[in-house]
């Protein structure tokens, strides 16, 4: 065996690892199961027609058609990759538009075969880069950084912000196409798009393990830990859910859990570009400001003012009070700020309580 195949091994290994371990999986989704297999079924169906390619290279003019084809398929599946990982670990807002280009340049490769556009095989079953082959080399980055693109701006909407991991995988992947690129002999792209690929589903595994399942807030843990790490100076918001138990009993936690979703999109919309949302118990948000802290009482008001509107189109969605205290450092600084603003949210249900009331009372 020589050191090629030892790779192409190597590297089919590590894809049929990353498909068990997503098959196993039971926190990820149908649809994310399917797209994630897909996308390592298309590595490896790339990498295979590349060994296919290198394998029947020069080998004998009997072998031109079946080398043309290894060829063509690794070329259709190069930029099938980057997308299929776009939509396995992101939510892409346009899903229709990225198959119809992937289909398009399937198209474009098969029909360039007939006049050895982006590559031809001579007579003596020799490959040849074509002069359009830079064509596919763009498409080929182009689908990168679709995948790396989508999945920064969907970490940005769970308000998970691009950590370095992702720019180290970034890197990586630049590092493994160059090399395919300028040393056509040294064949470890696909061996480091598989590592690639298994490291995106990892970082995805990692984020999602920050986030609660129900509103994809930021859960208890990650509060917990932030505040362990909070910054000066600072605003934290806590938030409670008006008489939620009375709307499980009455209506169902079916009809609890939309509002709580509700809610928890109204807060991630208000003061997400701010600082971090999260849910940390049933009906029980918080909010930790890091920025515009002089515009707290705004940013409260526009919240009320959401939830106001949403009430006009559902009576039933429940009011949240809400409490906050400015945090400016110290450990027992910290925690006496928590219970100044949980103080403050307890004070304001009981006059949400009253008012509630009052409002019954009139109706009546």
């Amino acid at each position: 065996m020589d050191l090629y195949t030892a790779i192409v091994v190597i590297t089919m290994a590590l894809l049929l690892g990353n498909i068990v371990d997503v098959w196993t999986n039971r926190l990820a989704g149908r649809i994310t199961t399917i797209r994630c297999i897909t996308g390592c079924l298309a590595i490896g169906l790339a990498l295979m027609g590349e060994w296919i390619g290198a394998r029947t290279n020069g080998a004998g003019a009997e072998l031109i058609g079946l080398h043309r084809f290894a060829k063509t398929v690794e070329y259709c599946m190069a930029p099938v990759m980057g997308v299929m990982a776009a939509h396995a670990y992101s939510k892409v807002r346009k899903p229709a538009a990225a198959m119809a280009a992937l289909v398009a340049n399937a198209l474009f490769i098969v029909v360039s075969n007939q006049y050895g556009l982006v590559f031809y095989i001579d007579e003596a079953n020799v490959y040849h880069r074509g002069r359009l082959y830079w064509m596919h080399a763009v498409v080929f980055i182009l689908s990168i950084l679709y995948c790396f693109i989508c999945i920064v701006l969907d970490e940005m909407k769970y308000q998970m912000r691009p950590d370095a991991v992702l720019l180290v995988i970034m890197l990586f992947l630049s590092m493994g196409i160059y090399i395919q690129m300028i040393f056509p002999d040294l064949r470890v792209d696909y061996l480091c798009v598989a590592m690639g690929n298994a490291l995106l589903y990892n970082h995805r595994c990692r984020l999602f393990s920050r986030l609660d399942g129900l509103t994809m807030l930021l859960n208890r843990i990650r509060y917990e830990k932030d505040l362990e790490r909070i910054k000066t100076p600072a605003v934290i918001i806590n938030m409670d859910v008006n008489d939620f138990k009375q709307i499980n009993d009455t209506n169902g936690h079916a009809t609890g859990d939309y509002y709580l979703r509700q809610i928890a999109e109204v807060i991630r919309t208000v003061y997400g570009r701010y600082g971090d949302c999260y849910r940390h118990g049933g009906d029980e948000f918080s909010v930790i400001l890091t920025k515009n802290l002089h515009q707290t009482e705004k940013l409260n008001g526009m919240f009320e003012e959401a939830l106001g509107q949403l009430r006009e189109q559902d009576p039933q969605m429940p009011t949240v009070s809400l409490g906050y205290a400015l945090y400016e450092g110290g450990a027992e600084a910290l925690h006496a700020t928590i219970e100044k603003a949980d103080a403050m949210m307890y004070r304001n249900k009981k006059v949400d309580d009253c008012a509630e009331m009052v409002e019954m009372a009139a109706e009546i």
